[in-house]
């Protein structure tokens, strides 16, 4: 069953909006942007138009309107809270579901092409973004019990489910205690369980945000995220992203929860219980996770096909765009 499909403005307006957006460098062609420009129309937002821009159309430069995007934010109800969430596109649903970062915006560079064959649904987990910031003890069970809530609060019944690190270590919960609710998975980047080297990466992690601070903690993430050639190529929209990222991080307390979340997630003795159809994606030069964790996931659950990209690090997705989004979608059309 799919969502709700809200309206949304003229595309024309949608694609001045988006050129003023921070996600717009993503959008090289003025074909994107009308193809993303179709998809963000059925989210449920509200855009209003001021004149005296200085945005230009980006195949005829003539001065345009400057589009101002205010949001009725779409926001699912849990326990203590709201989960902020969006929409794209038409079709059977696709959760993309983000890792220890949180945030809906990670899959901005994968949302235009998924959004063409699928509807995309995209979450702020609670803790981060838009979401509310919960002062718990936060945990895996709890960030699916959160998706869940979202996909009640839809009406979707059933989906399939992209997950990314800490959203794979979602995908393995969603799939042994709610197999009912998935038509398909794909781990992607992911873990089984923390050994000594998961440890010592997060505990270092960790102690970077708690005694350092949540600059240092951000300014250091790509370094453990992207690969070397990646961030030398992409150093200028690091630092401009990180202008925004900073203000915006959830407090040193909910941060160090959600990486205490990731340590002490252990599946591994009810994976062998998946049904679903499931595949296992992963970079070969993934410093975080690396392939071997990708191959113990491919060992243990029934059935699953191993992808491993040439490269692209833990962030594949953004890295290696064009490879991870074929390959994914293959898997999902076969469904």
């Amino acid at each position: 069953m799919l969502g709700r499909q809200p309206s949304g403005p003229d595309l024309f307006q949608v694609i001045r909006a988006l050129r003023s957006h921070r996600y717009g460098r993503f959008l090289a062609s003025e074909i994107q942007c009308k193809v993303f420009a179709a998809v963000v129309r059925n989210c449920m937002f509200h855009y209003c138009v001021c004149q005296g821009g200085r945005y230009r159309h980006p195949r005829t430069n003539r001065r345009l309107p400057q589009v101002r995007v205010r949001t009725a934010v779409p926001k699912a109800p849990v326990a203590d809270g709201e989960i902020y969430y969006e929409t794209h596109g038409r079709g059977v649903p696709v959760l993309l579901v983000s890792g220890l970062g949180g945030v809906a915006s990670y899959w901005v560079p994968n949302i235009p092409t998924f959004a063409q064959k699928f509807q995309v649904v995209v979450h702020d987990h609670r803790g981060t973004g838009q979401s509310t910031r919960s002062r718990i003890r936060y945990s895996v069970d709890q960030m699916t019990n959160d998706l869940v809530a979202v996909m009640d609060h839809m009406g979707i019944e059933k989906a399939h489910l992209v997950g990314h690190s800490t959203g794979g270590a979602i995908g393995q919960t969603m799939a042994i205690v709610h197999p009912d609710r998935l038509l398909s998975l794909v781990i992607y980047a992911s873990w089984t369980k923390a050994d000594p080297f998961f440890r010592r990466v997060f505990e270092a992690r960790r102690a970077l945000l708690t005694e350092v601070g949540v600059s240092a903690y951000v300014r250091s993430g790509p370094v453990f995220l992207y690969p070397d050639w990646w961030i030398n190529q992409n150093i200028a929209l690091l630092e401009e992203r990180e202008k925004t990222t900073i203000p915006n991080a959830p407090s040193p307390e909910i941060g160090a929860s959600r990486i205490d979340a990731i340590i002490d997630f252990d599946r591994t003795a009810d994976l062998a219980k998946i049904k679903t159809p499931t595949m296992v994606i992963c970079a070969k030069d993934d410093f975080v996770t690396p392939p071997y964790y990708s191959r113990e996931l491919t060992r243990l659950i029934q059935g699953a096909v191993l992808v491993k990209l040439e490269r692209g690090g833990h962030c594949a997705s953004e890295t290696n765009t064009k490879a991870f989004n074929e390959a994914v979608l293959e898997f999902l059309e076969r469904q």
